[in-house]
């Protein structure tokens, strides 16, 4: 496995991307002020002025991917003990010793793929006497805020908010482990169907304050068993790797701040000049953004464009299928989110009601466009930062 550790500052928060939108959660965090780890069997990093060039571009201005990248962000440790806990059976197998004691360290990634699609992942490491293990997580992390009739730990019910986070072996063939990027850092599949849950509770100013650790049993399709197990609490508090206390209570809180093609690195990133592909920006007002869009080249077939505002919070977004060629202007409007696309069987539309009715006069705007091929690959890429008039 390479490793190639650079000195960088984090900054901004599945599946396919019909999931993506129906439930836009996560966000990338703000740049870590730590050593960010490049970390796959496969990765190429070029370092040019503190920006990451990751993508091939060929003389025509599209990009392509050929390796999987992986870089870390931030992370926690904090120790527990099992010892007179009820626990699964492969604790003691593969990792607590007479001593019952585990050390535990969650780390945060951003990940992207072949297709050129852009994750957040976390990895759970349990480390003991009899070994260590590591997994990745099924998802990523939100905040939930407790309801009536909910069905938690009863643990999590003296905190009003919580997080979660799950871990599993990606036993269901469903999942197809490989080609999910961050699987790579993970150990040989042994098929334990081992199954941790790590819950961050929050109280009602928001702020974090403790963990609970569940180390569970899941079914062959990763889904938790009907089991109850102790629930863990840190014997020692908590350490922190980087932001991860301010950068991890941002994201969970946070609502649609996902960023999926472009990494943490690429705040700045340089368009390139492509033919049959133009965009620009014909108006930046307050009721909203005016696009305006050309693309006739012959393989794409999707346009995906996202508005995010200062505080890298998704405010507009629109997916266009593109058949043959399209020049069209459209208005960006932070008033709803809607998804358009006729690749789907079924005419797909979503829309939902967002707090800001207009865009902010004064305050600047990112404004990020991606053209996806016919089997949504990324071949170009976007973006401008305006300030509303």
């Amino acid at each position: 496995m390479l490793e190639n550790l650079y000195t960088t500052k984090m900054s901004a928060n599945k599946k396919t991307l019909q999931n993506r939108f129906t439930k836009i959660r996560s966000k990338s965090g703000r740049i870590s002020k730590i050593m960010a780890a490049v970390m796959s069997c496969a990765v190429a990093v070029t370092m040019l002025g503190g920006a990451v060039v990751m993508a091939a571009v060929g003389s025509d201005g599209l990009e392509h991917w050929d390796k999987n990248e992986i870089y870390y962000k931030d992370g926690v440790k904090f120790s527990v003990n099992v010892s007179g806990k009820n626990v699964p059976a492969w604790v003691y197998e593969d990792v607590a010793g007479e001593d019952g004691k585990i050390n535990v360290t969650v780390n945060r990634y951003q990940t992207r793929d072949l297709k050129g699609n852009v994750n957040n992942d976390h990895i759970v490491e349990l480390l003991g006497e009899k070994g260590k293990i590591k997994l990745a997580s099924q998802s990523s992390s939100m905040a939930y805020k407790h309801y009536d009739g909910a069905v938690i730990p009863d643990y999590l019910r003296q905190y009003p908010c919580y997080s979660e986070i799950n871990f599993i072996e990606f036993n269901n063939v469903g999942y197809a482990p490989e080609s999910k990027v961050i699987t790579a850092l993970t150990d040989k599949k042994e098929s334990k169907y081992r199954r941790i849950e790590v819950y961050f509770a929050f109280n009602d100013k928001k702020e974090m304050q403790t963990v609970f650790l569940n180390l569970g049993i899941a079914d062959k399709n990763d889904n938790p068993e009907n089991m109850s197990f102790d629930g863990l609490q840190p014997v020692d508090g908590l350490t922190y790797i980087g932001n991860f206390l301010e950068d991890y209570t941002n994201d969970v809180w946070n609502y649609d701040t996902a960023n999926y093609y472009f990494t943490m690195y690429e705040d700045n990133y340089q368009n390139k000049k492509a033919d049959g592909i133009d965009f620009n920006i014909g108006k930046a007002a307050a009721e909203g953004i005016v696009l305006n869009s050309s693309v006739t080249l012959p393989q794409a077939e999707h346009i995906v464009i996202y508005v995010y505002d200062k505080n890298n919070r998704n405010v507009a977004i629109v997916i266009e299928k593109d058949k043959n060629t399209q020049t069209e202007q459209f208005v960006l409007t932070p008033k709803k989110m809607l998804i358009y696309d006729l690749s789907f069987e079924q005419e797909l539309k979503y829309e939902e009601d967002i707090p800001e009715n207009q865009f902010v006069s004064g305050e600047k705007y990112r404004v990020c466009c991606v053209v996806l091929d016919k089997d949504r690959n990324v071949i170009y890429r976007w973006q401008e930062y305006v300030t509303v008039q």
